[in-house]
């Protein structure tokens, strides 16, 4: 019996013993395994380097044979959106469309186009294009134009915010195509910012009007232009509405409107801004929205509201249902403090309401 005890004793460390060394056999299999996976990656890595290097010369190459008559690249997404900037769209550019590039904004992202189809200059996805060599290439090499000079220092009111339209569209207005083919464009300067347009007047004296986001290095005279009115325009009133214009009807004849507007008062801090407001179509006659059968609407923009020399934006989406709407008119604006005051402007409106505000009629 004992004998017997004795042989199983055996046989089990045999066992152990055996099982030990098999492990540790595994264990050292995968250590080689995971070697050769390491030096795998690393091949791998030196040859999407390798890959990358080609990509960025063959860019080049293209982008260079392509600079003298301007860089055109075709559309390889289906049917991309033309942008307004980092939101908003314009509309859908056609599938294999030949665009134009003419910039790239860092901030946002997206590459500078000119769409034929649309006939709108704007912003797409990086991603949109079919050669994405030449798009990287040309993102790598873009320097932004500079194209806002001052003949004074910013805060001076005499300052000029000049404007090279060489490559651009002038509108006669900024509700509408209406081009100008007479524009001249030698000396033009930007005096107003009005619904994402800047209004430009050039030496000759003529008004026009180009889309902002078309203008190179746009967010600086945008910046330096928006101070430069909300400073002119709130010394006596701390409150100041710039514009007020319908900005959209969509296809079942929902009226979008949007109000720019300033508040330059470092004492208070606006809790909620109420704009009440009546629509009237082309002829001048008040219209009502065809499901609320009302006429007056108020939009509230909810704060804090800080002082800040800067126009400010509050846009209300079908606030009617009546594609007649044409112009919008401010009857009332009341402005409700943090600190519990409040102040009704109805009478005094003319004192808050620029000058270029549309009068309807």
């Amino acid at each position: 019996m004992k004998k017997i005890v004795i042989i199983l004793l055996l046989i089990c460390v045999s066992t152990i013993a055996n099982a030990q060394k098999s492990v540790e056999n595994l264990i050292e299999s995968k250590q080689i395994a995971v070697n050769k996976i390491r030096l795998l990656n690393t091949s791998i890595d030196s040859l999407k380097n390798v890959v990358e290097i080609i990509d960025n010369e063959i860019g080049q190459l293209k982008l260079n044979s392509a600079k003298e008559g301007g860089l055109k690249l075709s559309v390889g997404a289906k049917s991309p959106f033309l942008m307004k900037g980092e939101y908003g769209n314009i509309g859908k550019i056609q599938e294999n469309e030949i665009l134009s590039v003419i910039g790239y904004d860092q901030s946002i992202e997206r590459v500078k186009v000119y769409s034929p189809s649309l006939d709108k200059i704007g912003f797409v996805v990086i991603g949109a294009f079919e050669d994405q060599n030449t798009v990287n290439a040309y993102i790598k090499n873009y320097k932004p134009e500079t194209n806002l000079n001052l003949d004074q220092e910013q805060s001076d009111v005499n300052s000029k915010f000049l404007v090279d339209l060489s490559r651009l569209t002038v509108n006669r207005s900024w509700e509408t195509r209406d081009k100008y083919t007479d524009f001249d464009k030698n000396g033009a300067e930007a005096i107003d910012i009005v619904d994402g347009y800047l209004k430009i007047k050039n030496s000759s004296g003529q008004i026009g009007y180009v889309y902002q986001y078309s203008v190179d290095n746009y967010r600086d005279i945008a910046s330096a232009l928006n101070e430069k009115i909300v400073n002119e325009n709130t010394t006596n009133q701390p409150l100041y509405i710039h514009n007020i214009t319908v900005s959209d009807i969509n296809s079942a004849d929902g009226v979008d409107f949007s109000v720019d507007y300033a508040f330059n008062n470092s004492d208070e801090v606006i809790k909620y801004l109420e704009i009440t407001v009546i629509p009237y179509n082309a002829v001048g006659d008040v219209q009502k929205g065809r499901i609320s059968g009302e006429s007056s609407f108020t939009g509230q923009i909810t704060g804090p509201i800080k002082s800040e020399a800067k126009l400010l934006n509050g846009t209300w989406a079908e606030a009617w249902y009546n594609n007649t709407i044409s112009c919008i008119k401010i009857t009332k604006v009341k402005v409700i403090y943090m600190s519990g005051k409040s102040y009704v402007y109805v009478n005094e409106l003319s004192k808050i309401l620029s000058d270029n505000i549309v009068q309807c009629r």
